[in-house]
Parts: structure tokens; sequence; C-alpha cells
């Protein structure tokens, strides 16, 4: 079984990979970074691939981590690779994050919307996941 500290500097989390099971059909290259992951940050950027390659519509994400609970947060990977969030998605989190509760927002396009998720585990707070999309 192979355990990766959460990449935050507290190293009190740990993620258990033996734990995760692959769709039966399943043998995307994501998936094989995902169970193989030797870096939190690896773990992270294929973690949100996968989530977003299994929404439809998603355009773009970030997933934004911090010290539980107290922060600061900030985007640690985003999807695709190397592309920024949008400032609009950045509040959006902000408000996930304060509010602790899922946020839905229509983008200025009025064709996208903005989604911002707050992850928590054992309740403690850990940061967002946001995506925009059609």
């Amino acid at each position: 079984m192979r355990a990766a500290t959460d990449g935050l500097g507290n190293g009190q989390r740990s993620v258990q990979r033996s734990a995760l099971r692959a769709p039966s059909d399943s043998t995307t290259p994501i998936w094989a970074e995902l169970t193989h992951a030797a870096a939190p940050e690896t773990y992270f950027a294929a973690w949100l691939s996968y989530q977003c390659e299994s929404t439809p519509g998603a355009l773009s994400a970030a997933l934004v981590l911090g010290p539980p609970d107290v922060g600061p947060f900030a985007p640690m990977v985003f999807w695709p690779d190397r592309q920024g969030g949008a400032p609009r998605l950045v509040e959006v989190a902000e408000q996930a994050l304060a509010e602790r509760r899922p946020v839905v927002v229509e983008l200025a396009d009025l064709t996208s919307l903005g989604l911002a998720l707050p992850l928590e585990i054992d309740g403690h707070l850990h940061g967002a996941r946001e995506t925009w999309g059609v």
C-alpha cells in the first residue's frame, strides 16, 4: 500500500492509493497516473484531470488547497495543464470556501457556468475544486 502526505507541509494526512479501484472499462493513462503517482502534485493533477474528463462540458478547472481549516488556500494544479483560472472562478472558489457549500454562478459570457465545491475531509476544510464549462 502506497501513501503520500498531503503536500501542504503538515504531513498528517495520507492518501491511500491501494483503495482506489479503476472502473472495469478504464485503461486511460490518467488512471495510471492517479494510481501510481509518486508526488502529491502528480496525484492531485491526475485526480483533477480524471474529474474534469468525467464531467461533460468541463473546459477549465483548478484545485485549490491549503492547511486544513485555516488556509491560506491557493491554486495547486490546473486543468488543462498550465492554464490559470479565470478571476471570476477565484471569487467563486473563495465563496465556496467561506460558506463551506457548493457555489454555481453564471459567468460573464452568459454561456458558461462556474462551479466551486468545497473539499472537506472528516469535517475539516482542505480546499475547493473549481470548474467552468458549458
